[in-house]
């Protein structure tokens, strides 16, 4: 790969496309037939070839000099979509007040909630940031490339010498290697091309972070599938709310009343299930639960 593959644009260049009106809605026009093409082709073999009749339609490559990127999310981001997919897949939880609820009783059930639900810091900048890398391998960029541009990355962008390889490692670490080495009958020659290979890493420490990022974003895409196939259950009360708003656009009346009763009997467990000091005077926690919530006290 050269340093400039985009038709001799720097890899800054190409991220400006991203910002340019027209790129975006021509990356817009074109993801949202191929989008068509994928719902009436599921078979990938059917729908190549129409995929490429329509790049030769649109003449993207010739106009822009890149392909247009692989995610539609890099030229109109949605700020809803993390939260659809949350609620979606169950990967969230909900906590209710009434009136007699304890900040104890409210810290409990986040602690219950949170091991269920892994945090995710700056998913948004994440997943947009390996968006990125793909698209810029798409056109021809190296890795240390993308990890500058994309993650800002001012070291480790080329493996380093062996000099600076020996120089950074402790005499007694070498030693060792040495020794692991020669005890696999290697020739000293063989010796010092292993302790080489190793120092230096097979590859530039920005590279193989770029590398890392996909991988995490490839199973925390794979978790997600499955999740929305199964919803996660962090607790009942969220979880009802995630079955009925997943019903909402196909179900019927009856489904819908049923979900919507089941949201409603989570909320009433919901305050039973907490213990007040209205147990303790007999009052009828279950009736004054279900007051609570209709009245949406």
């Amino acid at each position: 790969m050269t340093e400039t593959p985009a038709g001799g644009r720097s890899v800054e260049e190409v991220l400006d496309l991203l910002k340019d009106p027209e790129f975006r809605a021509d990356t817009k026009r074109i993801i949202a037939e191929i989008v068509a093409i994928t719902e009436q082709a599921p078979n990938p073999q059917d729908r190549q070839p129409r995929v490429e009749q329509l790049g030769q339609a649109f003449a993207f490559l010739e106009r822009w000099g890149v392909p247009p990127p692989t995610s539609g999310e890099l030229v109109d981001p949605d700020p809803r979509r993390r939260f659809v997919d949350a609620i979606a897949s169950g990967r969230w939880g909900v906590v209710p007040i009434f009136p007699w609820t304890t900040n104890r009783q409210i810290k409990a059930s986040i602690k219950k909630i949170r091991p269920i639900i892994r945090k995710q810091h700056k998913d948004a900048l994440v997943n947009r940031h390996v968006q990125l890398v793909r698209w810029l391998e798409t056109i021809g960029f190296d890795r240390p490339t993308i990890a500058r541009a994309v993650f800002e990355r001012r070291k480790g962008l080329r493996r380093p010498t062996k000099a600076a390889a020996i120089a950074r490692t402790p005499e007694e670490r070498q030693d060792q290697l040495y020794e692991e080495y020669r005890g696999l009958g290697l020739t000293h020659k063989q010796i010092e091309q292993r302790i080489y290979r190793r120092l230096r890493g097979s590859e530039a420490a920005a590279s193989a972070a770029v590398r890392m990022a996909e991988q995490r974003h490839v199973k925390w895409l794979e978790r997600l599938g499955e999740d929305l196939v199964t919803p996660v259950q962090s607790e009942p009360l969220s979880y009802a709310l995630t079955i009925l708003f997943r019903a909402l656009p196909d179900a019927n009346d009856a489904t819908i009343k049923h979900h919507a009763i089941a949201v409603r009997d989570a909320f009433v467990c919901a305050a039973v299930s907490q213990p007040t000091e209205a147990e303790h005077r007999g009052e009828p926690t279950h009736q004054m639960s279900l007051e609570a919530v209709v009245s949406a006290q």
